[in-house]
């Protein structure tokens, strides 16, 4: 089980956690409250609103996770 203090340990759980489609916004929120330059959340935020058929909000975070990572390519392909 993750460190429920360990931001890297919330992090990498959430990301596995967008891999199998079994993530929540909210969750993701949370930790963006305490980290929102990290380009992953966003990525994961993204993904997330487009599964869900969110697509303003999801091109809004694609866009944050861009300008915060401009070399990550697969913002662009999302």
């Amino acid at each position: 089980m993750a460190d429920p203090d360990n931001a890297e340990a919330r992090l990498v759980r959430v990301l596995l956690k967008t891999l199998r489609n079994d993530v929540t916004v909210d969750e993701i929120e949370v930790l963006l409250a305490t980290n929102p330059k990290e380009c992953r959340l966003w990525f994961a935020l993204a993904t997330t609103e487009m599964r869900q058929m969110n697509f303003p909000a999801a091109t809004l975070a694609f866009s944050r996770a861009t300008r915060l990572w401009p070399d990550f390519y697969e913002c662009y392909i999302g």
